[in-house]
Formats: structure tokens, C-alpha cells, sequence
């Protein structure tokens, strides 16, 4: 029997979602490296967690804490040490590996592309595409492929809540969404911050506003007294000063007017760096000329005309808004924070190809298609071409890939006619080009470990102090601990 169009297109996204999950075990076993933050994160986590898992509660107080073989171990203070005792507790099982610290995050990665399918047909219920849609985008998005196995404080694991709360809140689940955003807030700050969107959904649905705020401010006095117990002390009055106004990660050349547009080519650039180029512009037209159209004039009849879909949205990607706005800092150096907003883009993508396939008004006049083109050039000319590449070859393939693409999307939006299948296969190619360029950053060649296993070697053959020209590294320090080492910078490691 043949299939129909829309059959073809579920088809076509069950095909990219197991795809973008199979990518996600690349390079699942391979060590801590030195340059690629996939593995920079990994060290730093990994060691914490070793380091607890091998320190008496007693003495660590469960605060987390590196070079546990030295006599001056480093304390870690900014984030909740959940995700550590809850890797502690699964690499216990399934053993301690880097692979078995990747498969923690691995599993709430692929968790969340099915917590989004659910909060999808929550969104569009009248619709049997778009939930597929939506998890596909979720899917390939290099961020989902490259951060998936991404084991860092800031990662998939409270990513999880967040969206939990969010499709507790559109089944009506006022309590229950607020408790999973405490949840959250135990995982990293963020989680904290999921109570915003939670509480601006309750004024728009007109219910549930009081006890979302009560578990604010519960909320509030649960980070407190996790901050005074990370810093062994009440006074904190400093560390947030600190963190939240000037974290140090902005210039006093970069400050001032010139600031807001700094942080917004940054945003431009994550979204094409996480997305791909094409499907932010997606992601983007449809935020801003498409269903979502937040740029308009009548205010007062928009908010009273929104939809589960816009509900959707603010939910599964708001935490990442008001991250980005409280601490845009941090968002000008670290790019899988942008990870908090991916799954309101992956809905948002997935609402513009729905309209195209349907054959509705995606772009109907010619001012939208200039706009469209005009975020189209600006995401593939801001993309990040050679950042931490392990191959010039092949991060020149993947750039044609990427720029190929979307000066392809250009071509089809002034064509009179629109073509389903097209642009269908636009999205697959970006797909391709995504774990191309995972793949391309995570096939650094392994320095550190190799290096910390002739070193081991010639340290049991002679029992001296291993010299060498080679530069310090936090995996150098994991990989040869109990080691002495006399570095370049003549720092010894422990």
C-alpha cells in the first residue's frame, strides 16, 4: 500500500530521532581530553565525583571536592552537588569509566526527547505530526548529539525537570509542575529559575498563581540553605555579588552600550552552533514572524489569544531566557547553557516545518521573506567555522554542509511554489551535517591519558620524578594522580 505524505513525514522523523540518538554513543568510551569542553566538563565532574565517592562523608561534607590525593584538596561551591551523588550512585552499577559517567547523562538526554514528544502533543493536540516534529528537532541538534553524553553541573539532568515541570503544568498540574521545578532547583540554579515561566503560564491561565509563588519563595529558602552548606558559613553575601553581578567573564572593553549587541551576536552564533544554521533560522523566523509573533502591536488581544502551543514554548524554553538574561556572562563563554532554551526552539522549528508540509502560510508576504533571508545569512555567516576541529578537511566539508544548506532554504522561500519534500530534505542534510561535526569535535586525538600511561610507566621503572616539556592539564592531574610530575611551567602535579 502506498504511504501517504503524512505517514511519510512520521516515518522520516522516527528515522532522524533514532538517528540523532545513535550519535549520541559516539566516542561514548573515550578519555578526558585536553581542549574539547565535552571532555573538559567530564574531568571536572568525574574527579568530584570520584573524589566523594572515596572521602568520608564526615570529612567532605558532601561538598565537592578535587585532589582528594593531595593534602590541599579544591572545593567546589557554585552548584548543588546532586548530579554527582546521583552519578555516584549509577557508576556504582554500571562502573566508572568515562563511558559509564556518559551514560548517566545519556539516559535523561534521550529521556527528555521523549518528555518533549509528550509536552508536543500537549502543545498541538490536534495535530499527530508535530510531537514527532518536535522530538526530531530535539534529536538532531548538534547541541543533543555533541552535550548529550555531556556530563557537567549545568546539563541534561536538570534539563529533565524543567521539561517534566512543563508538561505537568499543561496538564493542569499546578503542584505537581512546582515541585518538579524544587526538583530542579536541588540540580543546578537554574532549576530554580523554571518557577518563572511556571508562574508567568499560571497568570495566563488564571490559576495556580498563589501556590507558585509560595514555592518560590520556598524555592528561595531552599537555595539559600543549600549556598550556606556548600560554603560551610551564613555569610554569602559576597558569592552572590559575585555570581550575579560581575562574574568576571566580560571585559571592562566590552561593557557598557556595547554589551547588549555583544551578547546578541552570541546568541545568534550558539543558536546556529547548536541548532545548525538552518534550522535556527527556522527555530527563529518562527518566534518572530510565524505563530509566535512576539513582535506586535496589539499586546492586550495577543496574550488573550495564546494557545497551548505558545504555553508550550514558554515553558520548555523560558528558564533558558531568564538564565540568559540574569547571567548573559556566563552565556558569552559557555555554549551548552544554551541548552536551556533548545527545547522551546525544537517546538518552534518544528511548528514552521509543520506549516510548510501542510502547504499553510508560513511565508506569505515578501517582507517576511527578506527577514527570513536576512537570519538566514547572518546565522550561517556568524556559525563558529574551526572551533576545536580535530580535522581541516573535515570541518571544510561539514561548513559546505552548513552553508550549502541554508543558501538552498534561501532558494526555496522565493520560489513561487513551495516544495514539502525539500525542504524535508534540507533538514535531514542538517542532520547529516550535525553528527558529521560531532563527530569532527570529538576525534581530538587522545594526549592526556596516553601521555599519564608512559608516564605511569617510566615513574614504576625508575621511581623518580617524571620530567616533561608537555603543559599541565586538569585531565593530566586525573589521569596521572599519584604521579609526581615536573611540568614545563616546572608545577608539579600530585
Amino acid at each position: 500500500m502506498k504511504m501517504d505524505f503524512r505517514s511519510k513525514l512520521i516515518l522520516l522523523c522516527q528515522f532522524l530521532i533514532v538517528f540523532g540518538i545513535l550519535m549520541k554513543f559516539y566516542g561514548l568510551n573515550d578519555p578526558w581530553k585536553r581542549n574539547d569542553h565535552y571532555n573538559y566538563g567530564g574531568v571536572w565532574t568525574t574527579t568530584f565525583a570520584e573524589c566523594l565517592k572515596t572521602t568520608p562523608l564526615s570529612v567532605s561534607k558532601g561538598i565537592p571536592h578535587m585532589g582528594c590525593w593531595t593534602s590541599e584538596p579544591y572545593y567546589y561551591r557554585n552548584h548543588p552537588p546532586t548530579i554527582l551523588f546521583a552519578m555516584w550512585g549509577w557508576t556504582s552499577i554500571f562502573g566508572s569509566s568515562e563511558a559509564g559517567y556518559r551514560t548517566f547523562i545519556l539516559f535523561f538526554s534521550v529521556l527528555n526527547i521523549f518528555l518533549l514528544f509528550q509536552i508536543a502533543r500537549l502543545a498541538r493536540p490536534e495535530s499527530d505530526v508535530f510531537p514527532w516534529l518536535a522530538a526530531a528537532m530535539q534529536s538532531i541538534f548538534l547541541g543533543g548529539m555533541y552535550f548529550g553524553t555531556h556530563p557537567d553541573f549545568l546539563s541534561e539532568f536538570t534539563i529533565t525537570f524543567i521539561l517534566l515541570m512543563a508538561w505537568l503544568a499543561l496538564k493542569k498540574r499546578i503542584t505537581l509542575a512546582a515541585i518538579g521545578s524544587l526538583v530542579a532547583t536541588t540540580t543546578a540554579w537554574p532549576g530554580f529559575l523554571s518557577l518563572g515561566p511556571l508562574w508567568a503560564y499560571t497568570f495566563l491561565i488564571g490559576r495556580g498563581r498563589k501556590r507558585v509563588f509560595c514555592f518560590g519563595v520556598l524555592g528561595l529558602v531552599l537555595v539559600l540553605s543549600i549556598m550556606m552548606w556548600l560554603h560551610q558559613r551564613a555569610d554569602i553575601v559576597d558569592f552572590l555579588k559575585t555570581k550575579l553581578l560581575d562574574p568576571g567573564y566580560v571585559t571592562k572593553e566590552e561593557k557598557g552600550w556595547f554589551e547588549p549587541l555583544l551578547f546578541l551576536k552570541n546568541i545568534v552564533t550558539s543558536w546556529a552552533r547548536l541548532l545548525s544554521p538552518l534550522l535556527a533560522t527556522l527555530a527563529a523566523a518562527e518566534l518572530i514572524r510565524g505563530e509566535g509573533k512576539f513582535f506586535v502591536t496589539d499586546w492586550h488581544s495577543r496574550w488573550k489569544n495564546l494557545t497551548p502551543f505558545h504555553h508550550a514554548v514558554l515553558l520548555a524554553g523560558g528558564t533558558g531566557v531568564i538564565y540568559a538574561i540574569l547571567g548573559h556572562e556566563y552565556f558569552m563563554v559557555h555554549v551548552f547553557l544554551y541548552q536551556f532554551m533548545t527545547p522551546g526552539l525544537a517546538l518552534l522549528a518544528a511548528r514552521f516545518i509543520e506549516k510548510w508540509a501542510q502547504g499553510e502560510a508560513t511565508i506569505a508576504t515578501k517582507k517576511e521573506r527578506i527577514i527570513i533571508t536576512i537570519m538566514a545569512v547572518l546565522f550561517a555567516a556568524l556559525y563558529p567555522y574551526g572551533i576545536y576541529q580535530s580535522s581541516f578537511v573535515h570541518d571544510v566539508f561539514n561548513s559546505i554542509l552548513f552553508i550549502g544548506s541554508t543558501l538552498a532554504l534561501i532558494w526555496l522561500i522565493w520560489r513561487p511554489k513551495r516544495s514539502a519534500p525539500a525542504l524535508l530534505g534540507l533538514v535531514a542534510l542538517c542532520a547529516f551535517a550535525n553528527a558529521s561535526q560531532t563527530i569532527n569535535y570529538r576525534n581530538e586525538p587522545d594526549t592526556e591519558r596516553s601521555f599519564c600511561e608512559k608516564a605511569r610507566a617510566e615513574y614504576e621503572r625508575t621511581g623518580q620524578v617524571v620530567h616533561t616539556t608537555e603543559k599541565r592539564s586538569d585531565a593530566k592531574d586525573f589521569y596521572c594522580r599519584g604521579i609526581p610530575i615536573e611540568y614545563e611551567d616546572q608545577k608539579t602535579a600530585p
